[in-house]
């Protein structure tokens, strides 16, 4: 995946799979709360070439607190642009229970099964 000059910390893994000729991408992604809204650009375009046209599993720390998951709704420009990425992309968003005290930072999305 493109990092750019960006100080994107992401670490991208492609599985071939040689019998059936589909791929995975295993991806994992951490964002600190802070992070600038270029280097957040970038890992968009990081995951929107992640998720195309393979298997995609991605998990980490996406420091998004004000995202409702449930609801798909964010008060944060940067965390509704991540929400359009997601629903965009087909990703299923797999974890629910709380990951950090009142909020779910730590994510697993996935567009297989």
């Amino acid at each position: 995946m493109k990092n750019c000059d960006q100080q994107v910390e992401s670490l991208w893994v492609k599985v071939m799979e040689h019998a059936n000729k589909e791929n995975l991408v295993v991806g994992v992604y951490y964002r600190p709360f802070d992070q600038r809204e270029d280097v957040n650009n970038a890992f968009l375009v990081q995951l929107q070439e992640a998720s195309h046209p393979q298997a995609l599993i991605l998990l980490g720390d996406f420091s998004h607190p004000d995202i409702c998951w449930k609801g798909g709704t964010a008060s944060c420009k940067q965390s509704r642009r991540l929400l359009e990425r997601v629903k965009g992309n087909f990703l299923i968003h797999v974890i629910y229970s709380l990951t950090r005290g009142a909020v779910l930072l730590d994510l697993l999305l996935t567009n297989t099964e």
